[in-house]
């Protein structure tokens, strides 16, 4: 994993104006006339993004705010004519600090599936290479279901010694950054979650 801060913003070293009124939860590196960030998230698959063109090949990204507290599994991305070959998915809390969690280095447009799994208040795409000079994305759409173990009573086999704050709650608080540890050097530990009803899983 890759984690970076920016200063206010979702990529270190750049700088933005945003004017009286507009929505400052979506970002993008850059854009063209008519085709905002928005776009990706109007549920209207004949409108896009679109980037700035660069015959240097600079890295472009658009930021979006998810909106829910659920668990996201996944996001669809429906590119443009003008996709990313490579890119990398990255997601934030604040909108601050992001961390990246899948690269892709082979993409061939269209729709494509990529994994997310945490809950989050904003994810980014960041651009990296492309057959075109620019890169354009129609919607963007999170697949997200509730996390039934959220912050459920757990039990453990054992609690670490050495890091005896990673109990077994912080397995289930829904932050990729907190965990549960074992004892070391012991086999067949686990741990048990009461999700507190029947569940299909």
């Amino acid at each position: 994993r890759t984690s970076f801060v920016s200063a206010a913003l979702p990529y270190a070293g750049q700088s933005m104006t945003i004017a009286e009124g507009e929505d400052d939860r979506y970002h993008a590196s850059s854009e063209t006339e008519g085709h905002g960030v928005k776009n990706v998230v109007d549920k209207n698959p004949n409108t896009y993004w679109e980037s700035g063109q660069s015959q240097d090949r600079n890295e472009e990204w658009i930021s979006l705010f998810t909106g829910t507290e659920q668990y996201i599994n996944s996001m669809d991305i429906l590119w443009g004519d003008h996709f990313a070959s490579e890119y990398e998915i990255y997601t934030s809390q604040d909108g601050v600090q992001y961390e990246k969690i899948y690269s892709v280095s082979d993409g061939k447009g269209q729709k494509e599936t990529v994994p997310v799994g945490t809950i989050c208040q904003y994810v980014k795409i960041l651009m990296k290479a492309g057959p075109q000079a620019d890169y354009q994305i129609k919607e963007v759409t999170l697949q997200t279901s509730q996390l039934l173990s959220q912050n459920r009573k757990t039990e453990t086999s054992s609690q670490s010694t050495q890091a005896p704050t990673f109990t077994g709650n912080l397995a289930v608080d829904g932050d990729l950054n907190t965990r549960w540890a074992s004892l070391r050097n012991e086999d067949d530990n686990w741990i048990s979650v009461d999700l507190g009803a029947k569940a299909t899983i």
